[in-house]
C-alpha cells in the first residue's frame, strides 16, 4: 500500500499529490479537522488515516469525531509532528482499540520494548516500526523479542543465584 503522509497541507495539494503519486491512502499527521478528513475522503475515496499525537490532555473519545478508515497514535512533541522516537502510555492505545476498529501504533518502538506490544495487545495491531525492523514479519519480531527477554532474565537470575 502506498501511503502519503501530510502535515497541515491544503485539500487541493493533497488531492493533486495523491493523484500524481497514485496513492492508496493518505495519512493526516497535522491538526486537520474532522470536516477536512470527511471532505478529503469524499473527494478522493482513498483510505484516510488520521494521526493523533498523544499528550497528557489527549481524550480517546475525541477520535470518534473523525470519519476515517484508521487511526494512528504517536507520541506528542511540542516541536515535531512525528519521528521523535518517544513513546507514550500504550494503555491509552488499548482504550482506543476498544472504540475504534482499525488502529496503528507509532512512537518509540524499539527492540527493547516491542515485547510489551504482545503483552498489552492480545489481538492484531498495526505497528509503525523503526527501519531496522521493517524486514521482519511481526510474529517473528515478537517471538525474537520474547526469546531475547527470557535469555536476559535467565542470565540475570543465574548471576543472582550464583552469589
Amino acid at each position: 500500500m502506498k501511503v502519503g503522509v501530510f502535515v497541515n497541507e491544503s485539500l487541493d495539494e493533497i488531492i493533486e499529490i495523491a493523484a500524481t503519486a497514485k496513492l492508496d491512502a493518505v495519512q493526516l499527521h497535522g491538526e486537520e479537522t474532522p470536516e477536512f478528513a470527511r471532505e478529503l475522503k469524499a473527494e478522493t475515496n482513498l483510505e484516510i488515516i488520521k494521526a493523533f499525537r498523544v499528550s497528557p490532555e489527549f481524550k480517546p473519545e475525541d477520535i470518534l469525531q473523525y470519519t476515517v478508515d484508521a487511526i494512528l497514535l504517536d507520541a506528542y512533541s511540542q516541536h515535531e509532528h512525528g519521528g521523535t522516537g518517544e513513546t507514550f502510555d500504550w494503555e491509552i492505545a488499548k482504550k482506543i482499540q476498544e472504540i475504534f476498529p482499525k488502529m496503528y501504533l507509532a512512537g518509540g518502538i524499539s527492540k527493547e520494548n516491542v515485547i510489551l506490544l504482545g503483552v498489552i495487545f492480545k489481538q492484531s495491531l498495526g505497528v509503525a516500526l523503526p527501519e531496522e525492523f521493517r524486514f521482519l514479519p511481526m510474529t517473528l519480531l515478537i517471538v525474537t523479542a520474547m526469546l531475547s527477554c527470557y535469555i536476559q532474565f535467565y542470565s540475570f537470575l543465574k548471576l543472582r543465584l550464583a552469589k
